[in-house]
C-alpha cells in the first residue's frame, strides 16, 4: 500500500472511529438510565467491533486489543 493510500485509510479510520465512539458513549448513557435494556449493549458492541476490525486492518495493535478487551467486558 502506498503512503498516500495508507494516509487516506488512517484519516477514514480516525473519522469513523470518532463517530462510532461518540455513538457508543451515547448508548452507555442510555444503558445507565435503563440497565435492563439490551439495545444499548448491542449497539456498543457493534461500534467497538467495527472499530476493532478497522484498527486491525491498519495494524493498530493497541487499538485492536483495547477494543477487543472492552467487547469482552460487555
Amino acid at each position: 500500500m502506498t503512503d498516500a493510500r495508507r494516509a487516506r485509510y488512517v484519516a477514514l479510520f480516525a473519522s469513523e472511529a470518532r463517530s462510532l465512539l461518540a455513538s457508543a458513549r451515547r448508548e452507555f448513557s442510555h444503558w445507565r438510565d435503563d440497565p435492563a435494556a439490551l439495545d444499548p449493549a448491542e449497539e456498543i458492541f457493534r461500534a467497538l467491533h467495527t472499530v476493532k476490525g478497522m484498527a486491525a486492518s491498519l495494524d493498530f495493535e493497541t487499538a485492536t486489543d483495547l477494543a477487543h478487551q472492552t467487547e469482552t467486558m460487555l
